[in-house]
């Protein structure tokens, strides 16, 4: 099960790995979705977001990333351009 501080901080899987950034994982990985949308880190709060389920702070997520980008994205495509999804399979983590 990968935990929700790995979600935050992660970039990349490699095979049934996830790939986090230790940093950020330090850094933020106690943040709410609200806090990460405050920091400015999108990607961090949509993946956050997804991974608790939550609607609303998807929506949130959405709205603040169309209003600083001045674009009209959807969840969906918000999820695509960020790469992000719930993992399935993921049974380690690599930290960088």
């Amino acid at each position: 099960m990968v935990s929700r501080e790995n979600q935050v901080a992660a970039i990349g899987y490699d095979g049934p790995a996830m790939v986090v950034d230790k940093k950020i994982k330090k850094r933020y990985g106690k943040f709410t979705v609200k806090e990460l949308i405050e920091a400015g880190l999108f990607r961090s709060a949509a993946a956050l977001a997804l991974y608790d389920g939550n609607e609303e702070e998807m929506d949130s997520v959405v709205s603040a990333y169309n209003s600083v980008a001045g674009s009209e994205y959807s969840k969906e495509q918000l999820g695509r351009i960020f790469g992000i999804c719930v993992p399935e399979g993921v049974n380690k983590t690599i930290e960088l």
